[in-house]
């Protein structure tokens, strides 16, 4: 055994083992559906019966009776008593059904009640089947056919009864006629006289179903598994149907709208083209009991154990993992090998190889949990490039591993003649007959690369570049730059000469070196395009975007909760995440039927004629939107109110489905209600014209009354006025008074702030520097005289001043004082650093007659050590303190100092502050002044209350 052969033998005999276990898997695609179950409000997954009402709705025969189903929701009828299991639904006029128990009880189903209406003997051989032809409703039982309704009238009419020995089995309409089988017959029956117009013997058959296939009646003979055309002349040669199982029991057999023919059995469903060609065998694990087409083109299967599967198109199909893997395996990622085969790669290091019915071809299991992060197809060489944690060469001729790379993880790769390049997480390297050549670009995550014009083009997260595979260098190219000014560019796909890309919800195209738009979508991201029959697809999260205009959504089909990319194969456009694949042989068209809006309800304060009281007026309208079925409740209804007020809005019918208006102003006015389906398609109106009373204060009588009201209240009003105009007269004067009193106190306080033997003493302190030829402290001195000169005319034309500027001024103040008194006491001044000095408001120049006190009267007249401290503080309640603390002789002694020494001088600066504080606070303003002393000095508080 050679080295190539020991290297790889793990997988090869993975790959045979897997081979032999795909024959195995039951893995196809099938016909897409989405399930309508218990868990939907179904009351049983056992369905008997599907059929569509004249109103659209769907009615649903099953294990506990009849339910409707709306699109939205499934609801139940009113009946008095526990209903059996319900099948054979027939409409017998307007909106009335009938159908019938196993039993043989006859129930009517009216409006929405569900009432008994016969019980037949249940000793009786078989059941009763009904069927509508016409107006007429007619009854098979047992060996009868019965005429029991004539459009709106209950009959009794015996058409035909056989021999006590022969059941009549089915019926059927054809070209006119009544066609009736029994165990071994054919019979024709005129419908208007009750004639039997042939009788054909078939033979001896378990059971023979009838069905009507392009004009043509056949019949099925399920013993033998054989298709006959039939006429009263006989039976045409025997169809056998390919790939049919004659031990699957054959619950039904119908002609679709398409003209294929469908065999529903215990075993899944059958579908036969119209040459009876095999198609397909669905569901297979699944028991079919019954089939409707509904006037939207959706087909309903009932089942015996898993509800209702309703299948949007058969040309849509899906095809789950877990039928190729068995397991919880997931998809990383896909590339359509050719027109036939897809490959599968898996985050779990599998690569499944399957044709287009979803059968396994072949498998590859690497043997690591990795992801295989790229597939490309190199059709020079035949052969498949897979990375899962290693680049691997697969030969397409006999799907055996021929190479395997070590390489940083590629997530794209491009061949050209020999060379491959390969876009990496770590940027790019290009390998020669598998040695490595190249590596660059390594700052570049690149996620794609695309053939582009004569180089590369580089798609990273990053931006683009453009790669030369001559020289192996990356080159400017004039149209990326063009490229580059778009708002994260990505999704490039190269067909002919165009090169496509997206940008936001914009797909754009670059032809002849400009970029032009091709169509925009309502996605603010678009994960993937592709190209099929012409055309450009763009898909988001959940909806495909089609260049004609066109939306692919849950309405046409697409159920994927996600959608993580597609790819084209065989005119097909293939989409997929991480559990599922659909394929859309064809798109479902636009749904062209008009929806129907039905008014279930009109509740509220109108009368029957839609007039209501103005008070207490409310409406509210509750409706139905049928059919509603591929819209699956988004379905929209439009109204428009006008009248008085204008009123329009657009309502999802899966969100609300009731319009309601509550205290609408007097007058009249016209609703308009249009139902419009998912494809834009609209309901004829339903309008109302409603009317709403005049309230009694709109009435004349009313209104004359008021006028002469609003004249008396008018009169009061105004003497009431005057009065109050008086009394804020009075206290406009007194804030006046106020006002006055309060200039008076701050020009006695301003007066008392400069002494003029302060301004003297100053000068001739800042004089005596001059003449000891002290220039310095002379200037010094004189810029800080002229400093408090300026600011104390500033401040004291202000009313207040920031805490800020009053320090600033104390400051200088002081310096003045103790140039004055040759530095006669010790000051210091204490701020609190969490107090906001700028933004503290006080009286201008409030606490500056207390500081002069304190020195004049408090400190000079002390022997030896003399102190002064000016501290600023702020409390937990937020109040600011200002405390101007000395160790003077105290206020009693200065006072007897003062009196002795001036005794005809009377200071008025300390009581002028008191009535200003005083004045300030009736005006609302919060402050408060203290003063406490004794022989040990004297402590001035100023408090600048918090306001709350």
């Amino acid at each position: 055994m050679d080295v190539f052969l020991q290297c790889h033998m793990k997988h090869l005999l993975s790959y045979l083992l897997l081979t032999i276990l795909s024959h195995f898997t039951f893995g196809q695609f099938e016909p897409t559906y989405r399930q309508l179950s218990v868990a939907d409000g179904l009351p049983s997954n056992t369905i008997y019966d599907v059929t569509q009402g004249v109103n659209g709705e769907i009615l649903i025969g099953h294990q506990y009776g009849v339910s409707r189903y709306n699109g939205i929701k499934v609801n139940e009828f009113l009946t008095n008593e526990q209903t059996p299991s319900l099948s054979n639904i027939t409409l017998v006029f307007g909106d009335m059904y009938l159908c019938r128990s196993f039993n043989d009880q006859i129930y009517l189903i009216n409006d929405n009640r569900l009432l008994l209406w016969d019980t037949q003997s249940s000793k009786a051989r078989g059941y009763s089947t009904f069927m509508r032809f016409n107006d007429w409703i007619y009854q098979l039982k047992g060996n009868k056919i019965l005429k029991i309704w004539d459009g709106n009238k209950q009959i009794e009419d015996n058409v035909l009864e056989l021999d006590s020995i022969r059941t009549l089995y089915a019926i059927a309409e054809h070209q006119g006629l009544l066609c009736l089988s029994t165990q071994d017959s054919v019979i024709w029956i005129n419908p208007v006289n009750n004639n039997v117009e042939g009788t054909l013997e078939v033979g001896s058959e378990r059971h023979i179903f009838l069905y009507n296939r392009d004009e043509n009646l056949m019949i099925f003979k399920s013993l033998d598994n054989k298709l006959h055309f039939v006429d009263q002349s006989g039976l045409s040669q025997p169809i056998i149907l390919e790939g049919f199982n004659v031990n699957h029991k054959v619950n039904f057999i119908k002609e679709t709208k398409g003209g294929l023919t469908a065999i529903g059995t215990f075993a899944g469903l059958y579908l036969y083209d119209q040459n009876f060609n095999l198609i397909g065998h669905y569901y297979q694990d699944m028991q079919i009991s019954c089939m409707m087409e509904d006037a939207e083109n959706n087909i309903w299967l009932g089942t015996l154990q898993d509800g209702i599967l309703i299948i949007p198109s058969l040309q849509i199909y899906s095809l789950y993992t877990k039928q190729l893997f068995n397991d919880k395996t997931t998809i990383s990622k896909i590339e359509t090998i050719d027109d036939s085969l897809i490959a599968i790669g898996t985050f779990q290091g599998k690569l499944a190889i399957v044709d287009l019915k979803g059968e396994l071809q072949h498998m590859f299991d690497f043997e690591r949990r990795d992801e295989v992060q790229s597939i490309y197809v190199n059709k020079e060489k035949n052969e498949l490039l897979v990375f899962c944690k290693t680049l691997i060469s697969i030969d397409l001729s006999n799907w055996k591993i021929k190479h395997e790379q070590e390489v940083f993880p590629v997530k794209s790769s491009y061949v050209i003649d020999d060379t491959v390049f390969c876009g990496t997480s770590a940027g790019l390297s290009v390998f020669l007959n598998d040695i490595q050549i190249y590596t660059g670009e390594k700052e570049m995550w690149i996620r794609n690369i695309i053939s582009f014009e004569k180089g590369l083009l580089l798609d990273a997260p990053s931006g683009i570049a453009y790669f030369n595979p001559t020289n192996l260098k990356v080159e400017d190219h004039p149209i990326l730059s063009s490229i580059k000014e778009y708002t994260d560019p990505t999704n490039f796909l190269q067909i002919g000469d165009t090169l496509f890309f997206s940008s936001k919800g914009s797909v754009l195209y670059v032809y002849l070196q400009n970029i032009k738009p091709l169509f925009e979508t309502a996605s603010p991201k678009i994960r993937s395009l592709t190209y099929l029959n012409g055309q450009i697809y763009a898909a988001d999260n959940k909806t495909i975007y089609a260049q004609d205009g066109s939306i692919i959504n849950s309405s046409k089909g697409l159920m994927l909760n996600e959608i993580k990319g597609m790819s084209v194969i065989d005119n097909s456009l293939l989409v997929y995440n991480t559990e599922k694949f659909q394929l859309f042989r064809a798109f479902k068209t636009a749904n062209h039927l008009s929806p129907q809006l039905s008014i279930k309800s009109i509740k509220g304060s109108y009368d029957d004629k839609m007039v209501t009281s103005f008070y207490d007026n409310s409406l509210q309208i509750e409706y139905e939107i049928l059919p509603n079925i591929s819209a699956q409740g988004n379905a929209k209804i439009i109204y428009h109110l006008s009248g008085k007020i204008e009123e329009s809005d657009t309502l999802t019918a899966a969100e609300v489905n009731e319009v309601s208006f509550e205290r609408l102003p007097y007058g009249d006015y016209n609703l308009s209600l249009t139902a419009q389906n998912e494809d834009g398609k609209t309901s004829d109106p339903y309008e109302l014209h409603l009317t709403v009373n005049r309230p009694y204060y709109a009435s004349w009588w009313f209104r004359i009354g008021l006028v002469l009201l609003v004249v008396v209240i008018s009169i009061v009003v105004i003497r009431l006025r005057i009065k109050v105009l008086q009394k804020k007269n009075k206290e406009k004067l007194e804030k006046e008074r106020l006002k006055t009193h309060l200039l008076l106190s701050e020009l006695k306080a301003i007066r008392s702030q400069m002494d003029p033997h302060f301004i003297f003493n100053c000068l001739s302190a800042i004089q005596s520097n001059i003449l000891s030829d002290e220039k310095e402290d002379a200037y010094q001195n004189l810029t800080v005289f002229t400093q408090l000169l300026r600011e104390a005319l500033l401040y004291t034309s202000r009313e207040f001043n920031s805490l800020e500027e009053e320090t600033s001024f104390i400051k200088k103040y002081i310096q003045l004082e103790q140039m004055r008194y040759q530095h006669p006491f010790d000051f210091s001044m204490e701020i609190d650093p969490k107090i906001k000095m700028a933004v503290v408001k006080l009286p201008s120049l409030i606490t500056q007659p207390f500081v002069e006190n304190a020195i004049r009267h408090g400190l000079m007249h002390k022997e030896g050590e003399r102190t002064l401290k000016y501290a600023v503080a702020q409390q937990n309640n937020g109040d600011i303190i200002i405390q101007i603390i000395d160790n003077g002789v105290g206020l009693e002694k200065a006072k007897a100092i003062n009196a002795e020494m001036r005794k005809n001088h009377q200071s008025t600066g300390i009581k002028s502050i008191y009535e200003r504080i005083e004045l300030l606070g009736k005006r609302g303003f919060n402050y408060h002044l203290d003063m406490t002393s004794d022989k040990l000095g004297t402590t001035v508080t100023f408090t600048i209350k918090k306001n709350d």
